[in-house]
C-alpha cells in the first residue's frame, strides 16, 4: 500500500531526487485520498451528479480560533464558455461550487470565525437565483452551523444611524475581489465587529431561514455574548430584556454550553439565550443584505425576502369562526435541545413571546439545563 508522505520527506513530491515510479505513487495517493474525502468526484458539467465534492452548500462551520470572516466575490467557477455544453449548465454551474467555499466557511479546516458572518452567508446560499421558479420552500431552510470550541456572538443593538450610512453603499470588491469585516467603534469607546450592524435595533442575532446551529460536544462548544444589557429593573412589558440569538421557524440548536460574557461582574438577568424574531426584524435583516450585496450576489427577488415559515409557526392559527385551513406542515417550532447554561450572573434561557410571532406560536425543548 502506497503511503502518501509528508511534504520534504524522501520520496515526496517536493522532493527533487524523487523516481519516476516514486512521483506516480505520489500521485496515486493523492488521487485516492481525495476520493476517500470527496466522494465520487462526478465534476464534468452536465453529468448527473450523486456525489460532487463541492456541491455541498449546506453546512456551514464556524471555529473562532482558526477561523477567518472573508466575504469572496469572485466569479463562480463558470463552464459557459465551453463549447457544446449542454441546456442549463450555466445554472448547474451555479449551484456547483461558488469561490467562497475555497476560502471560509465550508469546510472544517477553514472555517468562519464568527457566527454573525456565518447567518450573512445562510441568506446568500438560500436566496440565490437558482432557487428562482417552483421551488418547495424546505429546500430553502436546509442550511446547518456547525460550531467548535469557544465562540463569541456579537449580540449588541445595531445602530440605526450608522446603519443607515452603511447599508445605503452597496458593496463594490476591489481588484482581489475580497471583503475582510473590521472592527468599529462605538460610543461607549469599545470595539465590535461591524457585522453587528446586521442585527436588529433591539439587538440578537437573528438565526434567519430556520438555520440550525449543532456542535459535537457540549461541553467543549461554548457561546459567550460580546453584549449584556446593564443591570436595571425590568420593565412592565419586558420590553428592555435582550437575547443572544433570534429564533425562527425549522431552526435545531443543540449540543453547546452558553456563559456569561468575556470579562462580566454585573447581573445578566435581562438577557435571555433565545427569542423569537419578529417579521419585522427579519424583512430588516435581508433588505440589509440585498442592499449592501445585492450588486454582486445574484439574488432571486421573490427569495432574498422573509418566507412565512420563518415567522407563522407552525402553520396559520385562523380567527374565531374562520374556516381558513391550519393543516400544514410547512414550517415547524424552533428546538432547544440538550444545551446548558453555567453562568456565574444570571443568564436566562428562553423567553417565548408569542407577540412576537404568529401562527400556533410554539417552541419546543428539551434537555436546556440552567445553574
Amino acid at each position: 500500500m502506497t503511503v502518501l508522505l509528508q511534504a520534504g520527506d524522501p520520496g515526496s513530491l517536493g522532493n527533487q531526487n524523487v523516481s519516476q515510479g516514486e512521483f506516480r505513487e505520489q500521485i496515486n495517493a493523492i488521487n485516492d485520498s481525495i476520493r476517500q474525502m470527496g466522494g465520487l468526484g462526478v465534476i464534468n458539467p452536465g453529468d448527473a451528479v450523486v456525489n460532487d465534492p463541492f456541491n455541498t452548500p449546506y453546512i456551514i462551520y464556524v471555529n473562532q480560533d482558526i477561523g477567518k470572516d472573508t466575504f469572496v466575490f469572485r466569479d463562480p467557477y463558470d463552464y459557459s464558455t465551453q463549447a457544446g455544453l449542454p441546456a442549463g449548465v450555466e445554472e448547474d454551474c451555479m449551484k456547483r461550487i461558488s469561490q467562497q467555499r475555497l476560502v471560509a466557511g465550508y469546510t472544517e479546516s477553514r472555517p468562519f470565525k464568527t457566527l454573525n458572518r456565518a447567518i450573512i452567508e445562510t441568506a446568500f446560499i438560500t436566496s440565490r437565483d437558482y432557487f428562482a421558479g417552483d421551488v418547495c420552500a424546505q429546500e430553502r431552510t436546509r442550511v446547518t452551523i456547525c460550531v467548535t470550541g469557544e465562540i463569541l456572538v456579537f449580540n449588541e443593538e445595531s445602530p440605526n444611524d450608522a446603519c443607515e450610512d452603511y447599508f445605503s453603499t452597496p458593496f463594490v470588491p476591489g481588484a482581489d475581489h475580497l471583503y475582510e469585516p473590521v472592527n468599529i467603534t462605538l460610543e461607549s469607546g469599545q470595539e465590535v465587529s461591524e457585522l453587528m450592524y446586521w442585527n436588529p435595533s433591539s439587538g440578537g442575532m437573528l438565526l434567519p431561514r430556520g438555520v440550525s446551529v449543532v456542535s459535537l460536544d457540549l461541553r467543549k462548544s461554548i457561546i459567550r455574548p460580546h453584549y449584556c444589557p446593564c443591570p436595571a429593573k425590568e420593565a412592565s412589558d419586558q420590553s428592555n430584556r435582550r437575547a443572544i440569538f433570534k429564533v425562527t421557524g425549522e431552526g435545531y440548536y443543540y449540543g453547546f454550553t452558553f456563559m456569561d460574557r468575556p470579562g462580566a461582574t454585573e447581573s445578566h438577568h435581562l438577557l435571555d439565550c433565545f427569542q423569537f424574531s419578529t417579521k419585522a426584524e427579519l424583512d430588516d435583516f435581508y433588505l440589509k443584505v440585498k442592499n449592501k450585496f445585492g450588486g454582486q450576489v445574484p439574488f432571486a427577488e421573490d427569495y432574498i425576502q422573509t418566507s412565512s415559515t420563518e415567522s407563522q409557526i407552525v402553520g396559520p392559527n385562523p380567527d374565531s369562526g374562520s374556516t381558513q385551513a391550519t393543516d400544514t406542515t410547512a414550517s415547524a417550532s424552533p428546538y432547544v435541545y440538550n444545551c446548558s447554561i453555567r453562568s456565574e450572573y444570571g443568564l436566562c434561557g428562553i423567553f417565548c413571546d408569542g407577540n412576537r410571532v404568529t401562527g400556533f406560536k410554539s417552541l419546543v425543548t428539551a434537555q436546556f439545563t440552567g445553574v
